[in-house]
């Protein structure tokens, strides 16, 4: 398993937000910015903020991470702390859509990265 790298999680972002355009346009309801798909598709607007062990000592740990699921959908499930590595959040272009636009992204124990919930104001 090779080192996951915060251009490895920003490719991520990228690619899960081409897959379904709804991750962020779900955030705005009916009237989202006409470029938030647009920053959203270049890996240089997501911007980390932090990064953390799911099991140490951070303000955000927990016992169970949830999944990305839309701003008013159903919830997705979520991940237990003891099967993940790290818990990385990250944001969109914060100087234009503020934090807004925020998501964990999880990587687990085999190095896979997993959407995580939104946690933009």
């Amino acid at each position: 398993m090779s080192k996951i790298t915060t251009a490895d999680c920003k490719r991520f972002l990228v690619a899960e937000v081409a897959r379904r355009p709804e991750i962020v346009t779900s955030i705005y309801g009916s009237q989202p910015p006409t470029d938030l798909v647009v920053s959203a598709m270049k890996e240089s607007k997501w911007v980390r903020r932090e990064k953390f062990k799911p099991t140490g000592d951070h303000y955000r740990v927990e016992d169970r991470y949830d999944l990305w699921y839309p701003a008013y959908g159903h919830r997705n499930g979520s991940a237990p702390a003891d099967r993940l590595s790290t818990i990385r959040t990250f944001y969109l272009a914060p100087d234009v859509f503020e934090d807004t636009v925020g998501f964990m992204v999880l990587e687990d124990l085999q190095g896979n990265l997993i959407l995580g919930e939104y946690i933009g104001d």
